[in-house]
């Protein structure tokens, strides 16, 4: 498979995650966003009151306060979704390995190893997922193991290395999840 269809393809799994993380926490964020609404006419209903009786001259101070506070329970809210976001997304990454898909993953992240470093490349892997890979008889496998799902490849002459374990792309789909969600706040 080349590396292009590859990349899509784990772009687009990426796509798919991040749309349905998004899909089911736009849900709960416009619930959020209707609790903190009410809670800044509450606010804002109460402070008005205390205004008239205290004095003209608070009255925004007063009210910019309540909406900076708003702003805040808002803040709290959408960044406790975020970490519960990717506390799930981090959950499904790190039990891949006991899915059905897991065998095929394995594969592609050898193919792609392959294209990248070359066909001579060496593939470091769990004894568990060995099983998965004797028949691509096309790749050398260390004899050494590491202990996370996925593989490190190194090219042949040692000289470049290639991270696809687990811990290391959900490192990096973290890390854009995150950049996803902010760019989604600061469009509000």
């Amino acid at each position: 498979m080349p590396l292009e269809d590859i990349l899509q393809e784990v772009e687009k799994r990426k796509d798919q995650e991040i749309k349905k993380i998004s899909e089911e926490y736009e849900t709960k964020i416009g619930s959020v966003n209707s609790e903190v609404e009410e809670e800044l006419q509450r606010l804002e209903a109460y402070y008005s009151r205390k205004l008239e009786e205290d004095s003209r001259a608070l009255r925004g101070r007063e009210v910019e306060l309540a909406k900076m506070e708003a702003k805040g329970l808002e803040r709290e809210k959408i960044s406790q979704l975020m970490n519960n976001a990717l506390q799930r997304a981090d959950f499904f990454l790190r039990n891949i390995a006991d899915t059905r898909e897991y065998s095929q993953i394995l594969r592609k992240m050898v193919n792609l190893s392959m294209e990248i470093l070359g066909e001579n490349c060496i593939v470091h892997a769990r004894k568990a997922d060995l099983s998965f890979l004797q028949d691509m008889n096309r790749i050398r496998i260390a004899k050494d193991h590491i202990k996370e799902p996925g593989i490190i490849a190194e090219s042949s002459d040692g000289n470049r290395e290639l991270d696809l374990t687990i811990g290391t792309v959900m490192d990096d789909l973290r890390e854009k999840i995150s950049l996803e969600f902010v760019k989604h706040l600061g469009e509000d």
